[in-house]
């Protein structure tokens, strides 16, 4: 009964948020609530992610019986009403304390002391062409990476947010430097069909996408070649500022209106904020000292409210009592879900629509400060289509916490090792094998297998170390008993296979050259040619049976 009563305890909060008084003189306990009500409530709500949370947490319901949600909330009113000193010591000490934090950092600075940030044009921060470069880059041409994990299909994207343009050379595909949105810019990205190696997908995901920081998962576990998303971007496209000063303490500015501004310290009146962005919602405050300077921030609080703790206790046992009288002759869960999901917006709605506090302690004395305010939204649409940065592979890894499977291009179960691998990768990073992996072991060293994609059987290799010297060679390495080095070999990408009998030493002699791979044994330096009597260059990719090395002369 403890955790029902915990449950029902998170679900009577989202009903009783902002408390506040609700002036409808109703009947409670003759309210017949429809589903025609609920949308009336929620078409009046502003805040629409709030819609979702009291929908979500009133749906927990469905896991206590009618008897024992009367039960818990009478005994939640009981409680409440029974520990009314206990409720509103707790709230006046946590206002105290609130207050007593602001108080003892509010002092008068020398401009010495003053700790200042960098000027920045605000009104060019907010309102500028960034969406138009978020979308030149997308459209330019996005690839992806595909992962599996415990049975289920991702997607990651593959951006730089660092300016640069790199070129794989193993696939020959650019990926171009990214353009973030700002911050305050809102978007909407959907999938509008998945290209598998094999079918189309109709089928889509519904699923939020934060695009491109969260990977997205897609429906069947088979490979990905492509998927088309469209994109719509809401970007701010004009803001209004208001600016106060010392003289401006009690003037209201638009909806804003000016309490305070001494020393360090500025309070300020305004709507309450919610989310999403609308026109008034508060973007960003710019504090300045006697010289414009602009000072950096110690601490803020913001939608704060004048309730009194015997204010806020009257409210919430009003609100608790309503509850109870509204519920206490109803019959059904469902009866139950939809009067406190009623209350829950329409205690919502009056509290989105009053007024709120800021407050702020700057590292200086403040003499002015501007605020920037939405005004107007534009919006921008667009469509592209993402490539997976990797063709259709003989096989993949779909990951647990405490084994790896092997599955194929259809998600078809090949094998599996109790270890978590990964699939040998090349130092640059612009090569990776679907047939070597390798194993961190309790030396923290790594084990190396290979993968026998054929016949699904995997056997552990003789080396200490691996590494790729091009796309169709491995340098690899094993040491003795006494842990000396037995010298660099040479094996093919395709499968374990030594190409040559001659050892080189070891990793810091190899150099590159414009004539090819240079590598140092012995007093020499060496070409390596194929089997095809053709120089092997680190960009090499053909397939190496034979490898002959010929001497170079300094």
């Amino acid at each position: 009964m403890k955790n029902k009563a915990l449950l029902l305890y998170s679900i009577l909060l989202i009903s009783t948020i902002g408390s506040c008084q609700n002036t409808d003189k109703t009947d409670i306990s003759t309210l017949k609530v429809t589903s025609e009500m609920i949308a009336e409530q929620e078409a009046k709500c502003l805040d629409t992610y709030l819609i979702t949370k009291i929908k979500d947490y009133n749906r927990d319901l469905d896991t206590l019986s009618v008897k024992e949600i009367k039960k818990l909330i009478t005994e939640n009113f009981k409680n409440l009403k029974k520990n009314k000193e206990d409720f509103i010591s707790r709230n006046e000490n946590a206002l105290y304390q609130e207050n007593n934090y602001f108080d003892s950092l509010t002092k008068p600075y020398l401009l010495t002391d003053e700790k200042l940030t960098d000027k920045e044009n605000t009104l060019k921060k907010l309102v500028n062409n960034n969406h138009i470069n978020y979308r030149d880059t997308i459209l330019k041409g996005i690839y992806f990476n595909q992962s599996f994990k415990e049975n289920k299909s991702y997607i990651k994207p593959i951006v730089r947010n660092n300016g640069s343009t790199v070129f794989k050379f193993s696939s020959e595909k650019t990926i171009y430097p990214f353009y973030n949105l700002n911050f305050h810019s809102e978007e909407d990205v959907q999938i509008t069909d998945i290209y598998y190696h094999d079918s189309k997908e109709n089928s889509l995901p519904t699923a939020e996408i934060h695009f491109p920081l969260n990977p997205i998962k897609i429906p069947q576990m088979k490979h990905v070649d492509s998927v088309a998303m469209s994109f719509k971007v809401r970007y701010l496209s004009k803001v209004d500022t208001l600016h106060f000063t010392k003289a401006d303490i009690g003037v209201q500015k638009g909806k804003v209106k000016l309490l305070k501004m001494e020393d360090n310290y500025v309070e300020y009146e305004l709507p309450y904020d919610y989310y999403p962005y609308h026109k008034g919602t508060l973007l960003e405050k710019v504090f300045y000292n006697k010289k414009a300077q602009v000072l950096d921030s110690e601490y803020s609080l913001s939608n704060t409210n004048h309730e009194t703790a015997q204010e806020y206790y009257q409210d919430n046992l009003n609100h608790l009592q309503d509850i109870v009288s509204a519920i206490k002759n109803l019959n059904t869960r469902e009866e139950i879900y939809l009067t406190l999901r009623y209350i829950a917006l329409k205690n919502a709605n009056i509290y989105l629509r009053s007024r709120a506090i800021n407050r702020h302690l700057l590292k200086g004395n403040v003499s002015s400060f501007t605020l920037y305010l939405e005004n107007t939204r534009d919006t921008i649409s667009f469509s592209t289509i993402l490539k997976n940065i990797d063709s259709v592979k003989e096989v993949y890894v779909n990951t647990f916490e405490e084994k790896t499977e092997f599955i194929d291009k259809n998600g078809k179960f090949i094998s599996s090792i109790p270890h978590e691998i990964t699939f040998l990768k090349s130092s640059r990073g612009n090569i990776q094998s679907t047939s070597y992996f390798q194993i961190l072991n309790e030396s923290y060293k790594f084990d190396y297998y290979f993968f026998n994609s054929k016949n699904g059987k995997y056997r552990a290799l003789p080396y200490s170390n691996m590494e790729y010297l091009c796309p169709s060679i491995l340098m690899v390495s094993s040491k003795d008993d006494k842990g000396i080095s037995l010298g660099i070999q040479l094996i093919s990408t395709l499968e374990p296979k030594v190409l040559t009998d001659v050892a080189f030493n070891n990793f810091r002699n190899l150099n590159y050259s414009k004539e090819g791979i240079v590598m140092y044994t012995d007093g020499s330096y060496y070409n390596l040619y194929d089997q095809n009597n053709q120089i092997i260059t680190p960009y090499t990719s053909t397939p190496i049976t034979k490898i002959t090395p010929k001497k170079i002369e300094y």
